[in-house]
């Protein structure tokens, strides 16, 4: 009986051992969660709850449309199976909305979300759904903005509410606390930048810069620390660097706190400048004393000493007609005085006499005693000018010269004026056709002055052929012009025109497939012009895989392509799941997405094509192209989708190695597994993948080996174990 107690410990022991071999990766959360609930027990659990976020809010002020993308998710441990969720718009700022993009809970927003009222006072988008996952979440929308709105505000509240209920049964309600966002309604054109945060000697600043017309921060950026502040009235007492005082001209030096920081530093201490009092005017410049050094310094905004705005203060002597006098002027502004001599007086001549006459044209002559220095002045007399009469016409006008009006001087004989009289012109009458010109003759007209009887004769110009309608002479080709010609109809005369050549006249040839379209990838033909040559290429475009009629068996249900495509459908708990092959992989999908139409194709990359990727990435071996669609419509990887590579021949014994190109970067992938020829890899992280490359790794240890290594040693301490309890008992083998 002892034996069997032994032998059972030894197979208790190997079977503890290699049953726990390869379950490194075992799940523990229940117990985890078993333990957290024996250790909180009695506390509250944490509530959950469902909540809304704003994100970007563009608009655009050219087509008045605003776009709003607003983030959704759920802190439930649970995955989200259902829910609705709302979001809406008290006032008409904000007009009729539409939705634009979005994946909500593993579904898409177009499809799950809608708007379900519009009033005058509320415009309300409503999403539900019946199926769903946990994951990021958002939704786009796009409102019509009235411009007239402006006038009185630029911002509005969105409003959110619902909720979604877990795989478990729970419901989770929408968080009170987020119930509304507010939406900025202005393209921020206008900004100015403003200190929010003023920067001392110990933290940095910071800078924001708004808009003026919203007062929405716009950007943000950080401000250097400020300098230290010190009270230079309270130095601390130094023996290395002892105070010295500065002084209205020279710098001081000391050790002070600062008061901000409270850390003690050894500064220059800039000088006191002066204390300057008020200004004085010393010989017309002004002068200020500083109360400390009582040193004199001119002061600023001297006078200007305009000599033109000078006033006469006092006259010291009156000048005379042979003497100069001079006279006290005085500034406006800093009163400083200057003397000034006076110009000389005229003579003062109480009686003339006229020593020759002014005529006309000459000017004159008289003289007389002057009162005050009796010497004799003289000057000159202006000449009296011409006394003209009234202009007389001596010679009239006619229609072609003209004539010429006088006038002349009462006071002499020479004074005579003269100016010429415009000619009156023809007065012609009416034109009169004598010739009616053609389309090869010109016409005549003529027309007689009513006053002399001149005549005037005039050419009628040419009318222009009168051309009849176009007819066609050359027909035009794909390649050469044609030719349309007309005739005049009174003097016969030809006109051509050339004609376009007509590109619908090509004459295309069979179709040449150039590249070979695939059920999903749109192919390439070509036609050339049996005349010209000219080449036109059409898209072959893909009808999408053509399945045949469902093979089924037990729960599997089997689907075909002609081009050997195969779609695998599964009942599994909660829904289905579905393999799709082709020739390079298969793809499977389980969740929401399994239930829609979904097709997949997976080619290897032209070298063409990825020739431009080699310049960034050197040492793949494949690369892989995908396209995926659901309901005909292209779609992206999701986390609960499942990409199998079948590996070629390259591959043998070694790891696939997996990169995927986002956004023109590359990024490894770490959790993969290569298995019998294939590598597979999670949806998770071929989310946003435009292209999969495949690099050879490590070479592989065979899979047995490991375990068989364990096995044996495994026996062995085992079979040491029953020997050591038979000896116990003094049996020998």
């Amino acid at each position: 009986m002892k034996r069997i107690f032994a032998f059972m410990m030894a197979f208790a022991l190997c079977v503890l051992c290699l049953g726990t071999y390869g379950f490194e990766t075992h799940d523990h959360s229940e117990h985890a969660l078993h333990a957290l609930d024996e250790d909180f027990e009695g506390v509250d659990p944490v509530t959950e709850y469902v909540y809304m976020e704003l994100g970007d809010a563009v608009y655009n002020e050219l087509s008045k449309v605003v776009e709003i993308e607003i983030n959704i998710y759920c802190d439930a441990e649970a995955d989200v199976d259902s829910g609705k969720l709302t979001i809406s718009v008290p006032n008409r700022i904000l007009g009729e909305p539409r939705v634009v993009g979005g994946y909500i809970f593993g579904n898409w927003a177009r499809d799950c979300a809608s708007v379900t009222q519009i009033t005058n006072s509320r415009t309300t988008v409503t999403i539900e759904f019946d199926e769903g996952r946990s994951g990021e979440s958002y939704i786009v929308l796009e409102y019509e903005v009235e411009e007239g709105y402006f006038q009185f505000s630029r911002q509005t509240y969105m409003e959110f509410g619902g909720y979604v209920m877990t795989d478990s049964g729970k419901r989770i309600a929408y968080d009170p606390l987020s119930y509304t966002a507010q939406v900025y309604v202005c393209s921020h054109a206008d900004t100015a930048t403003r200190v929010s945060v003023k920067p001392t000697c110990q933290s940095t600043g910071e800078q924001e810069t708004y808009c003026t017309e919203c007062d929405y921060v716009v950007s943000k950026k950080p401000l250097l620390t400020a300098d230290h502040t010190y009270d230079y009235s309270k130095p601390i007492k130094s023996t290395l660097n002892p105070y010295l005082a500065p002084t209205c001209t020279a710098q001081g030096y000391g050790t002070f706190e600062c008061l901000v920081c409270k850390k003690v530093h050894t500064v220059t201490i800039p000088a006191t400048a002066h204390s300057l009092g008020e200004r004085v005017l010393k010989n017309g410049y002004y002068w200020q004393t500083c109360s400390v050094c009582k040193k004199a310094v001119l002061a600023e905004n001297q006078c200007s000493h305009d000599t033109e705005a000078y006033t006469l203060v006092k006259i010291e002597k009156q000048s005379t007609c042979s003497t100069a006098g001079s006279a006290i002027y005085r500034c406006p502004e800093c009163k400083q005085e200057e003397t000034r001599t006076l110009p000389l007086e005229k003579h003062t001549v109480t009686q003339w006499s006229v020593i020759t006459a002014a005529t006309c044209t000459k000017a004159g002559r008289r003289a007389g005693t002057c009162t005050v220095c009796k010497k004799t002045a003289s000057e000159v007399i202006d000449p009296t000018g011409h006394a003209f009469g009234e202009w007389k016409t001596t010679k009239a006008a006619t229609c072609t010269e003209a004539g010429v009006q006088s006038r002349y001087c009462a006071n002499c004989t020479t004074g005579v004026e003269t100016q010429p009289i415009a000619a009156t012109g023809h007065s012609y009458g009416s034109w009169v056709t004598t010739k009616n010109p053609t389309c090869v003759e010109n016409g005549i007209q003529k027309c007689i002055c009513t006053s002399c009887g001149s005549e005037r004769t005039d050419i009628l110009p040419l009318t222009g052929h009168s051309y009849g309608a176009y007819t066609t002479t050359v027909e035009p080709t794909c390649t050469q012009k044609g030719i349309q010609t007309r005739n005049c109809v009174i003097c016969s005369v030809a006109e051509s025109k050339e004609i376009p050549a007509v590109a619908s006249n090509h004459v295309y040839g069979e179709a040449v497939v150039i590249t070979a379209k695939t059920c999903l990838t749109d192919g390439l033909k070509e036609r050339t012009c049996a005349h010209c040559g000219e080449k036109k290429t059409e898209v072959d475009v893909a009808t999408g895989h053509a399945l045949g009629a469902p093979t089924v068996d037990g729960k599997l249900s089997t689907r075909t392509c002609a081009c050997g495509y195969q779609e695998i459908t599964k009942t599994v708990k909660g829904g289905i799941e579905k393999t799709l092959s082709c020739h390079a992989g298969s793809l499977v999908i389980t969740g929401a997405a399994a239930s829609n139409d979904v097709a997949f194709e997976l080619n290897v990359m032209p070298m063409a094509d990825a020739a431009n990727y080699k310049q960034y990435y050197t040492t793949f071996s494949n690369a892989y192209v995908y396209k995926l669609q659901s309901a005909g419509a292209a779609t992206a990887f999701t986390s609960d989708m499942t990409v199998s590579i079948n590996l070629d021949s390259t591959f043998d014994g070694y790891e696939a190695k997996v990169v995927v190109l986002r956004n023109g970067a590359f990024y490894p992938v770490n959790n993969t597994e290569t298995d019998d020829g294939a590598v597979t890899i999670a949806g998770q992280d071929l989310i946003g993948a435009e292209a999969i490359f495949l690099e050879k790794g490590e070479e592989m240890t065979p899979g047995f080996i490991l375990p068989l290594i364990i096995t044996i040693a495994v026996i062995a301490v085992a079979a040491v174990i029953i020997v050591v309890i038979l000896v116990k008992k003094g049996r020998k083998y």
